[in-house]
Formats: C-alpha cells, structure tokens, sequence
C-alpha cells in the first residue's frame, strides 16, 4: 500500500496467476461515512469506488492537504489514519469473504503507520460481524492474522526476487514446458530489474 496497492495470492508457497497476475487493488469499497474525495476512476462502472484511489498515500495527502512526504508528520489521531483503516479494513473483508486465507500480510509506504495495524483489524472484525466466527477472526488472535511483512518497505524487491527465484528452481527441475520460456524470462528480468533499482536507490543513500 503505497503510491498504489497492490494485491496477490499465495497458495502453497507459489503466487496464483490466472489469465494474468490479479487486480485486487481496483475491487470496490463502500465509502468512509462523510468521505467525499472522489477518487480516480479506472474502471467505466458507476458509484464503484475503487481501493486504491482511495487509500493510496496521495489519497490520503489531498484529504490531509499535505504532500505525500508529510504524511509522515501527521499524529496518529488525524482521521485521514481512521479513513485509511476503513478502506483497508474492507479490502481484508473482501478477501477473508473470497479466499479465507490464513494470513494477511500488509507492507508498502503508507503501512509504515504501525497504529494502522490495530485499526484495521479493529474494523475488520466490527465489519464481519462474525459472520466468519472462528476464533482466529473473531478474537485477539487476529493479530496474527492481519500482520505487516517481516521484510518491511522491502516487500516489493524481496517478492520480485522470489519469483525469480521460483522460475529459475522450476526451470532446472524441468518441469516447465517450452511454451513457458517466455513467463520464466519476464520474471527472471522482472528481478533482475528490482535487484538494479534497489542498488542505485541504495547507493544514492
């Protein structure tokens, strides 16, 4: 969750990729109550109001009339905080609803606010209603459930190396067919193109 959000799914260690890689950042979320930024529209649907023109860190900066660089200044009690929660609260609803996975893991820019944490899943649960009743949903044990990645702000480039990585094992075990060469090569760049970014960032620095 950042300049974006981006979402994926992991089953069994391996990301699922369908017709293409998923679009979980653009399914719909009822509004904060009171909230009238109207959010950018990517998709031609009315009244759609999409996750990630909502709480993406210039969403939250033009409701907090700051720059995206600022936010980092605001206190934990502004509700730009509470409206952010509310999106992401309803994203993990969505989810919990589609997929019922065992963990949600959060990390990006704007999940840097570690108050957003218990907010989300706060809301979470008030939002479900225990309609999923299953103590891991409906009680503290949330906390391990909804967490931030233990690689932090590094999430992206880590996740990019790993499919790489996945797609350099499966090509050495053979299992891959011919017509797949090109998927493997994309993801193999694809991590390549991380590990030089993160070097020049890192020198920069």
């Amino acid at each position: 969750v950042g300049t974006g959000v981006g979402v994926g799914l992991v089953i069994g260690g391996h990301p699922v990729h369908g017709l293409l890689h998923g679009e979980g950042g653009h399914i719909s979320v009822p509004r904060y109550p009171g909230d009238d930024y109207p959010g950018a529209k990517n998709l031609n649907c009315e009244n759609f109001d999409e996750l990630e023109s909502m709480c993406c860190s210039s969403a939250l900066a033009a409701r907090a009339k700051c720059t995206v660089s600022q936010l980092k200044d605001l206190p934990d009690d502004h509700q730009v905080w509470d409206i952010a929660a509310h999106y992401l609260a309803c994203m993990c609803v969505n989810f919990i609803l589609a997929a019922s996975p065992e963990k949600i893991v959060l990390s990006g820019g704007v999940m840097l606010r570690k108050c957003l944490f218990p907010m989300i899943r706060a809301k979470t649960q008030l939002y479900l209603n225990t309609y999923i009743n299953v103590p891991t949903i409906t009680t503290d044990a949330i906390d391990k459930v909804i967490v931030p990645s233990e690689h932090g702000n590094k999430a992206g480039i880590v996740g990019a190396l790993f499919l790489g990585k996945i797609a350099l094992d499966e090509k050495n075990k053979g299992s891959l067919a011919r017509a797949a060469a090109p998927q493997i090569m994309s993801h193999a760049l694809v991590a390549l193109a991380a590990v030089a970014l993160y070097s020049v960032l890192t020198r920069k620095k």
